[in-house]
C-alpha cells in the first residue's frame, strides 16, 4: 500500500486529536489525580528503568511495557523497547499510557458506583483484575501516598 502526503497527513492529526484527549470513557480526568499518582509512584523523580518482580518498570509512573502495549503503544520509536523507554520516561506520554489503558480496562473497582479518579489509581497499581482487593489496597505503599497526597489524609 503506498502512503501519500495527504494520507500521512490525516493520520498524524488523527493521532494528535487522541494524544490531546483528556478524557478517559467520556470523563475528564482530574489533574491532581495524575500528580497524585505520580507522587504515590515514585515522588514523580523516576526518569529511567529499573527491574521489578514482574519486569521492567520505567519512568514516573512505573509503567511497564505490557502495560503500554494495552494502551495502545503510544508514541513510535526505532524499536519497541526503545519506543516504550522513551514513552514511559516521557511525562505527558506516560499519562497518554495511562488514558490509554484506562479507556481499555475502566471500572468501579472500590464499589461506590462511580468510576473516577480512586478507580484509576487502583487499575494503575494492582491492576484491572485485582483493584478490588481491599487488603491489598489498604497495605500498599503506593497507594497510601497516593492517598495521602489525593485526600490530605
Amino acid at each position: 500500500m503506498k502512503v501519500n502526503r495527504e494520507t500521512s497527513s490525516i493520520v498524524l492529526l488523527l493521532f494528535s486529536v487522541l494524544l490531546s484527549s483528556t478524557q478517559v470513557n467520556g470523563q475528564d480526568i482530574d489533574p491532581l489525580c495524575m500528580d497524585c499518582l505520580c507522587q504515590g509512584m515514585s515522588d514523580c523523580s523516576q526518569t529511567h528503568c529499573d527491574k521489578a518482580a514482574l519486569g521492567k518498570v520505567c519512568g514516573p509512573f512505573r509503567i511497564s511495557k505490557p502495560y503500554w502495549v494495552d494502551a495502545g503503544r503510544v508514541a513510535d520509536g526505532p524499536d519497541e523497547d526503545t519506543a516504550f523507554e522513551t514513552c514511559a520516561k516521557d511525562r505527558t506520554c506516560a499519562e497518554q499510557t495511562i488514558k490509554g489503558y484506562m479507556n481499555k480496562f475502566a471500572k468501579n473497582c472500590n464499589t461506590d458506583n462511580v468510576i473516577d479518579c480512586e478507580d484509576f489509581v487502583r487499575i494503575h497499581i494492582f491492576g484491572p483484575y485485582s483493584c478490588n482487593d481491599e487488603a491489598g489496597v489498604a497495605s500498599n505503599p503506593k497507594y497510601r501516598k497516593f492517598e495521602a497526597c489525593y485526600y490530605g489524609a
